[in-house]
């Protein structure tokens, strides 16, 4: 297993605005090339994706409760 990721467990992203465009570097570091990142627990917000080493897209609006 690779010790690529920078930030301890139960790292935060912070907020994310809904509809302004993101593009949000993954806190890592000494990437090979070959290396592919994916979700494990949980899911990005609706209209974020993972390309890369980073987190981009544009959240949609949420649902208040």
């Amino acid at each position: 297993m690779l010790d690529i990721w920078t930030q301890s467990s139960g790292y935060n992203f912070g907020t994310f605005q809904e509809r302004f465009q993101i593009n949000l570097p993954l806190p890592v570091t000494n990437v090979p090339g070959n290396t592919n990142f994916k979700v494990i627990s949980g899911a990005l917000p609706p209209g974020l994706r993972i390309e890369g080493q980073f987190i981009i897209g544009t959240p949609g609006e949420v649902p208040r409760d």
